[in-house]
């Protein structure tokens, strides 16, 4: 992890002592919160025009930077267009991808791009929803055109759309997390927000993400900020546990018991840690890196390494991680499957019934 970086996260934890940076760091906020009440301006009283698709289009986003499970939900909301009859696509700006322009991952029926070309999270969609097709590209109303004119959808799924307004959407669901909803309630850079709390005026569907103890007030305090808007909780759960490379799954009981090293380059690692614990594992050595972490063979040697000096069982990842390092030498690795589930039983319904008006 950078220096840089490394700072601005103590700033957002609150660990951070100098003072200094931290007046820097307000002053870049400043003209950042200044920048992002302009564009929603101009898109609130229609200077700025937005396009709509000839088909329902569902958004799944955020309002802080990283971390409240905006791919894990667009994979389980397109799931369930799925299961009720819908040919759901799922359109990504496609970040950390190498391939410019419109690049469809997946045409349903294969997948035609890489994790470099792709990007680590819109492959991971690709793999996990073998029949939908995935396209990324900055400009989701042309990759939304394509995917209708070619790859016979009915409907659109948008990971992390929330902050995308050229594009109509018929269903605004922004996740928070439960704990800290809105970080340190600061702004990029001095904070994790992208855009302030008041956004949330924008969504249909508020979904507290990682549901925990702390949920129940957060979920309350939202009700009576933002009335009319359905509130739900939503917690991460481990499915299953896959051996990269041969792509066998094996049930949780895979890891209870057992001596794990573990690693991972997400925005939240300590989540990843308390579902390794609770599926009975136990931690000998925990490495966090940074979130979309490009592995090299330098990294596959240390954690080799760390892990036999642990003696470590087994090794184990995230998905999104495990996709980097397939083409490596990296033998008994592990990927921790992750998925989200909303807790409350009216949520297809909901959902369902908004699609219907």
């Amino acid at each position: 992890m950078s220096t840089l970086r490394k700072k601005i996260l103590q700033a957002w934890a609150g660990k951070s002592g100098d003072r200094t940076f931290l007046s820097i760091l307000s002053g870049i906020s400043f003209f950042y919160s200044a920048g992002v009440s302009i564009r929603n301006f101009f898109y609130d009283t229609g200077i700025f025009k937005v396009r709509r698709l000839g088909c329902p289009v569902i958004s799944i986003g955020n309002i802080t930077a990283g971390g409240t499970g905006k791919t894990p939900t667009a994979i389980m909301v397109a799931g369930l267009l799925q299961q009720h009859g819908f040919k759901p696509a799922v359109l990504s700006r496609g970040y950390g991808g190498t391939r410019k322009g419109i690049n469809v991952v997946s045409d349903g029926r294969s997948i035609l791009s890489n994790p470099e070309e792709a990007g680590d999270e819109p492959f991971l969609i690709a793999r996990t929803l073998a029949n939908v097709p995935v396209v990324t590209n900055p400009d989701r109303f042309a990759a939304g055109a394509l995917a209708l004119a070619t790859l016979g959808i009915d409907i659109i799924v948008l990971d992390d759309g929330f902050q995308h307004r050229p594009l109509y959407r018929d269903i605004n669901i922004a996740l928070l997390d439960s704990e800290r909803p809105f970080g340190n309630g600061c702004l990029i850079p001095r904070g994790s927000l992208r855009e302030r709390p008041a956004a949330l005026a924008r969504a249909d569907l508020i979904i507290l993400t990682r549901s925990g103890p702390a949920a129940g007030e957060s979920e309350q305090r939202l009700k009576g900020a933002f009335p009319g808007r359905a509130v739900m909780r939503a917690r991460h759960e481990a499915a299953c546990v896959v051996q990269v490379g041969s792509g066998d799954i094996h049930p949780l009981s895979f890891i209870a018991g057992k001596k794990i090293a573990a690693f991972c380059g997400i925005a939240q690692p300590g989540s990843f840690r308390e579902l390794i614990l609770k599926a009975g594992g136990d931690i000998v050595f925990f490495q966090e890196y940074e979130d979309h972490q490009k592995y090299g063979l330098a990294d596959v040697n240390y954690l080799r390494e760390q892990a036999g000096r642990a003696a470590a069982q087994s090794i184990i990842t995230t998905e999104k991680d495990s996709i980097k390092l397939e083409k490596m030498d990296f033998p008994g690795l592990f990927a921790l499957r992750i998925a989200v589930k909303v807790e409350n039983p009216e949520f297809p319904e909901w959902l369902l019934s908004r699609l219907a008006k």
